[in-house]
């Protein structure tokens, strides 16, 4: 429901229509990839300006008023994506001195942005995949299941295809 009201107010195809873009040059508003089939994702493939309108898209839907975070996947060492996403426990690493909350949770009850999520390892796509199917995950380090109430916003500027055919990307993911 939340999905449908978010995809009325922004021109978004409901879930089930797929729309791709063609067109390097296109207007941002007209480059849609991965219409979601299950309620909490969004992958984009935009040129410019992911974060700010994400910010509004999320701000902007009534039921769902709570944080938003975002977070620049290319940015990050992969050594250390697992940790800004889910958090850690203390000591579970070298430099662990104190529990971390991760993205995921501070987003709950809100939306998590990740800009250029192309740019993510397959192992760590796999447990992105998990939150978005299940709303729950583990910490690094740590055996206890969180669940979160979270809606992803994902944006890249690769062509996803392409990723997926030379298995950098999973096709599951694009999709989720």
């Amino acid at each position: 429901m939340k999905n449908q009201l978010l995809r009325r107010r922004t021109g978004l195809p409901l879930p089930g229509y797929r729309r791709q873009c063609s067109d390097e040059g296109a207007a941002p508003a007209d480059c849609r990839h991965g219409a979601d089939q299950r309620p909490g994702a969004d992958l984009r493939r935009e040129r410019h300006g992911q974060g700010t309108r994400c910010a509004r898209i999320a701000r902007g839907e009534p039921s769902q008023q709570g944080p938003f975070r975002e977070v620049n996947c290319a940015a990050i060492p992969e050594e250390l994506i697992e940790s800004e996403l889910f958090g850690h426990i203390k000591g579970s690493f070298t430099g662990a001195t104190e529990d971390k909350i991760g993205k995921f949770q501070k987003a709950d009850g809100g939306t998590l942005f990740l800009d250029e999520i192309g740019d993510m390892s397959l192992r760590t796509q796999s447990k992105v995949l998990r939150v978005l199917e299940e709303q729950r995950f583990e910490r690094v380090g740590s055996n206890e299941t969180l669940s979160v109430d979270v809606r992803v916003i994902a944006a890249t500027n690769k062509h996803l295809e392409q990723e997926i055919a030379r298995g950098t990307f999973r096709q599951d993911l694009s999709i989720a």
